[in-house]
């Protein structure tokens, strides 16, 4: 009986060993799970936030007369200009417009030499911050960031037109294309229903309207498309700044 005791003992304190141990390595994984998850929440964004944007109209002229506008910008239509009338109650006739400033300062340098009027007219809207919602917050995200990237690639498909990297009929079937994405981002964020979601889908259905014009377009689809751009420029900024004045008086 004696000599069987040391054996009953020694189990006996392998099993207490081995139960601790995994009873401490249980606790470990939970401290670290733990852990773990308070780094990725600290870490989570609580915002969603889309960056500032400014756009460059070239301008060849301001006028009073909206018949006086009309005139230039038809001209402006017919050596290949956008002929865009922004403005209200008086008109800035614009013949392009750029996301970088770089590139609209070197095309209005050229357009002095020919018309000493051309300047560049900014257009811009604040950087927009949203709560992060509590759904649907990565399709927020994503659709926050659409707009300038479809004014980008509308630009992309404009300078390969002008530079004859493709064809009149395919710049079209790109402005369709994108005209057909913007009617379903539209759908996707009126389901979201929220305020967020009311004012990105009424400007993707504004932006479709915008891109069936090239889409359209009979001939001299280079000014059409230039066209677009200014349009889309002044649509992105004007939405996006009634959303922010709305959600300030809140």
């Amino acid at each position: 009986m004696q000599e069987s005791e040391p054996y009953i003992i020694t189990k006996s304190r392998t099993v207490r060993k081995i139960l601790w141990g995994r009873i401490a390595a249980v606790v470990f994984a939970v401290c670290i799970l733990v852990m773990g998850g308070v780094l990725w929440l600290s870490r989570t964004p609580r915002a969603i936030t889309a960056k500032a944007r400014t756009y460059r109209l070239v301008a060849v002229g301001d006028y009073k007369d909206l018949g006086e506008a009309s005139m230039r910008a038809q001209a402006a239509v017919r050596s290949g200009g956008a002929g865009y009338l922004y403005g209200e109650s008086s008109y800035t006739v614009a013949v392009a417009c750029y996301a970088s400033a770089a590139d609209a300062d070197a095309v209005c340098e050229r357009l002095r030499a020919e018309d000493a009027s051309a300047r560049v007219v900014s257009v811009s809207c604040a950087a927009l911050t949203l709560d992060r919602p509590a759904e649907n917050a990565d399709t927020v995200k994503k659709m926050l960031v659409r707009p300038a990237a479809l004014f980008d690639e509308l630009y992309a498909v404009s300078l390969q037109t002008d530079t004859k990297e493709i064809s009149a009929a395919a710049a079209k079937y790109a402005a369709l294309k994108m005209h057909v994405a913007c009617v379903e981002y539209a759908e996707i964020c009126r389901r979201l229903q929220t305020d967020t979601g009311e004012y990105l889908s009424a400007l993707f259905l504004s932006l479709a309207d915008t891109l069936q014009t090239p889409a359209d377009a009979s001939e001299n689809v280079a000014a059409a498309l230039k066209y677009a751009l200014c349009d889309m420029a002044v649509k992105i900024c004007a939405h996006t700044e009634a959303f922010i004045d709305k959600n300030k008086k809140l």
